[in-house]
């Protein structure tokens, strides 16, 4: 019973050994920024190696004729541990290279460039200017031009009116009786009114009311015969409305 506890704390101690032993390992490889870390970690390993060597030394005291190959085996798994320490430290040193021999980014900023100077310009002031090329405006008209064409232009259309109003005398004139006359008799006078507002409103007004004429035709039945005179009566007020406005 004794025997076997002794062997039992025995495989114990050894695998906390080989536990210490890769954990010093691990924490190397991830300490390889941190110099502490690093250097603890080696610390941790040379430690780890040296206590098993001493439990080797012990195992074969205990174990007579064991003694070279337990040393042996120790000797062995050291040193492999021992290269894996040394690889991970030279490959620590040979990225701190690395990451020195890069050298920095250096950016430089060009001066902005000034404009380019442009050459003095010649003027030749002996050189005559050439012509111009638009072509003038016409020449607006003057206010007593508008106000003449304005007067012609009226006097045009009242003659029209006063030759459409002797159309309907003329038309009147007729032995048959005419139901279309009181119709166009009565367009032309709202015309005739009309534009005369638009002139003068006196005259619109002379216009407007003017009488039937005196003279009738007895041969002409009605309603010819009033509407005649009716028109007649307007013509003749219109006739002079037209020869005052021709003596302005």
């Amino acid at each position: 019973m004794h025997q076997y506890k002794k062997s039992k704390l025995s495989l114990l101690w050894n695998w906390a050994v080989v536990g210490v032993v890769v954990a010093s390992l691990v924490g190397a490889g991830f300490s390889m920024n941190d110099p502490a870390s690093f250097a603890a970690s080696i610390v941790c390993f040379s430690f780890a190696a040296f206590l098993m060597i001493a439990k080797a030394v012990t195992w074969a005291e205990m174990h007579e004729g064991k003694l070279v190959i337990q040393l042996f085996v120790s000797v062995i798994a050291v040193a492999l541990f021992g290269v894996l320490l040394l690889g991970a430290i030279k490959w620590r040193i040979g990225v701190q290279h690395e990451a020195q021999s890069i050298p920095p980014l250096v950016v430089t900023l060009k001066a902005p460039v000034p404009p380019a100077e442009l050459p003095p310009r010649t003027i030749y002031r002996d050189r005559p200017s050439p012509a111009p090329t638009t072509t003038p405006a016409p020449a607006t008209p003057s206010a007593p031009d508008e106000e003449k064409a304005k007067r012609e232009q009226e006097r045009t259309t009242l003659a029209k009116l006063l030759d459409e109003g002797a159309h309907i005398e003329a038309d009147c004139l007729t032995t048959t009786p005419n139901q279309a006359l009181p119709e166009r008799a009565n367009d032309w006078a709202k015309r005739t009114y009309t534009f005369l507002s638009s002139i003068d409103s006196a005259s619109a007004a002379r216009f407007n009311a003017a009488t039937a004429s005196p003279f009738t035709h007895p041969d002409v039945p009605e309603p010819n015969n009033s509407i005649w005179s009716w028109v007649n009566g307007h013509t003749q007020v219109l006739s002079q409305i037209l020869s005052e406005l021709g003596h302005d």
